[in-house]
């Protein structure tokens, strides 16, 4: 093998190398891997990410608040600073919703985390905002 073809294959291995970079790129880009962690790591925040054809009918959103009413009191308890609401939004037509709560720390949101059992709010997809 020559300088001349080692130089090529060199050559074709790093566009090839840089275009699978920018592939992976990419694609964390568009899984919202990186909004995830800094959200979560940066801002202490957590979103579900999802569009609003895929959120549940906003009737379901308020029964499921109208139901849990004793867990919903339970977590604006534990600081006056917590908030909890509802947030529709309109989309072909119709009106979809998840939750939302504020929180001013993470402390805050373990102690509702752990009142939930996790991030959703039994089974409704919730928004998590420390400000």
């Amino acid at each position: 093998m020559g300088l001349r073809e080692l130089r090529k294959n060199k050559k074709t291995f790093i566009w090839l190398a840089g275009l699978l970079l920018m592939i992976g790129l990419v694609g964390l880009y568009q899984s919202r891997v990186i909004h995830r962690i800094v959200s979560d790591v940066v801002y202490d925040n957590y979103d579900h990410y999802l569009p609003c054809e895929r959120l549940p009918l906003a009737f379901e959103v308020e029964a499921a608040a109208a139901g849990h009413t004793a867990i919903i009191d339970q977590i604006l308890a534990l600081s006056p600073n917590v908030a909890f609401k509802v947030e529709k939004q309109v989309c072909s037509g119709t009106d979809h919703a998840d939750i939302v709560i504020y929180y001013p720390g993470h402390a805050q949101r373990e102690q509702i985390e752990g009142l939930l059992g996790g991030k959703t709010f039994f089974g409704i997809p919730a928004r998590w905002i420390n400000y």
